[in-house]
């Protein structure tokens, strides 16, 4: 809806102005929107309200991070379940935009879809905090946890990427069975993402809310102001509980899984939500971009405990975040640094899309890594490792190719003095089996010596 034109302001006037801006919300524009605001303001005093009750009530059931002198620095016990506070704010949000109408339009259902998986990631995070699980475990409640969103939120159409279409809706059941695998790996992976990069305090919330922005910022572009209203309802409940978390003394409160696997998830599924989840590919490759420096990390810890005999769910000191301690940033300057460099990345990821220009967003991601691992911070290890890697698999392919090409002894050119050894005759003098006539029993008396007893033969001498 665009804007009146600008008028003197006057008794008159006033009221087609409030007018215009109450009713921004529902036509588009929710920035210009004083409900929303007004939620979102309601959002963030309740999520730093619920940091607030869990800090009090998670010590108290055992949900408590402890210090182990190596990974996890922290100076005393801290609560966990911060997650908690931020996830029930933003169920609660969408809850009071829906009974406003400034949710996406389409059935209730999809509402539903995302409230029940952010709410059940937010229950598996909650159980591992207070319980651990095992990793297969884990996982399993995941894929479960995605399933409400698969099948009940907005189907995908289609996905696009460099011109390739894979298009769902043409191949009937089995196309909506893809497209239901598709969102649950996508969740799964948002999820993980966020949950494996959580080792700094305030990093899984800072990088939640700018991806959340980022979003919000995609949805505006493309007139998705539904989504983008989501997208503002879910950073402004990560914004509330960011004082808690941010190092400025010690972090009062950690997000817990039940933190790191929700933001991850409310992630995924806001982005699928874009453009009714029908994806072109400069979309797609921009929302990649917001949460790339983070999805780096990630991948490269897999890769680096692979290479190195690890398994993949094994923990170390060899995040991003820990190689810039490493390199004497101090915990303020490393979270700075990594949530600037998330903002270039998401930056790029829009302005990539706006333009319509799908190699920006990947040429600077791939300039920021290469310039890490350049400088010897980030990435180098693992490209040494995947070199010696690359290296060894080559030596042991030719290995094996030699000793599949190697020629046999038929086609062997004998050493001129060399001598066959006893009682063994050379394969290259052998006279085909075809041509060879057939002996006789006579002829193999001759020729073939009669074996001797060794006992005999002493009791003889």
């Amino acid at each position: 809806m665009p804007l009146v034109p600008l008028v003197p302001l006057s008794p008159e006037t006033l009221p087609l102005l409030f007018a215009h801006v109450s009713m921004a919300g529902a036509f588009g524009e929710p920035w210009l929107d004083p409900w929303v605001w007004a939620v979102l303001s309601g959002i963030t005093a309740l999520a730093a309200a619920g940091a607030g009750v869990m800090r009090w009530l998670a010590p108290r059931v055992g949900a408590v991070d402890a210090p182990d002198g190596g990974r996890k620095l922290h100076r005393k016990v801290t609560p966990l379940w911060g997650g908690v506070a931020v996830a029930t704010s933003f169920v609660a949000g969408v809850a009071v935009l829906y009974a406003l109408g400034r949710t996406p339009a389409g059935p209730a259902a999809h509402l539903w879809g995302l409230t029940l998986t952010a709410g059940l990631f937010c229950l598996v995070g909650a159980w591992d905090d207070r319980r651990p699980v095992r990793a297969r475990t884990k996982l399993l409640g995941m894929i479960l946890a995605a399933l409400p969103f698969a099948l009940l939120g907005p189907p995908v159409a289609q996905l696009e990427l460099h011109g390739y279409v894979l298009r769902f809706s043409e191949w009937g059941l089995w196309g909506q069975v893809g497209a239901v695998g598709f969102t649950v790996v996508w969740l799964v992976g948002w999820a993980n993402v966020v949950n494996l990069s959580d080792g700094l305090d305030g990093l899984a919330s800072g990088v939640g809310w700018i991806v959340a922005i980022s979003i919000a910022v995609h949805g505006g572009l493309m007139g998705q102001w539904g989504v983008t209203t989501l997208a503002l309802a879910f950073s402004a409940a990560v914004f509330g509980f960011l004082p808690h978390n941010l190092p400025t003394k010690r972090a009062k409160i950690f997000l817990g899984d039940s933190g790191s696997l929700s933001i991850g998830a409310c992630l995924g599924m806001l982005s699928l939500w874009i453009e009714s989840k029908t994806f072109s590919g400069v979309t797609l490759i921009g929302v990649l971009a917001a949460g790339a420096v983070s999805g780096w990390d990630v991948l490269t810890a897999m890769a680096r405990r692979k290479l190195s005999g690890q398994s993949i769910a094994a923990a170390d000191r060899h995040h991003l975040h820990h190689r810039l301690q490493d390199r004497g940033l101090s915990v303020r300057r490393t979270l700075a640094a990594i949530l600037g460099m998330t903002a270039l990345t998401a930056a790029a990821g829009v302005i990539g899309a706006q333009l319509r220009t799908p190699w920006l967003a990947p040429a600077v991601c791939a300039a920021l890594f290469l310039t890490l691992a350049v400088a010897k911070v980030f990435g180098h290890h693992e490209a040494a490792l995947l070199g010696a890697w690359a290296g060894a698999a080559w030596q042991r392919r030719t290995e094996y190719g030699l000793r599949i090409v190697r020629p046999s002894r038929l086609d062997d050119p004998s050493p001129a003095d060399a001598e066959p050894p006893l009682d063994v005759e050379p394969l290259w003098d052998a006279e085909p089996l075809l041509d060879a006539e057939p002996r006789s029993d006579a002829d193999s008396a001759v020729d073939e010596p009669t074996p001797v007893h060794p006992h005999a033969a002493r009791r003889a001498a």
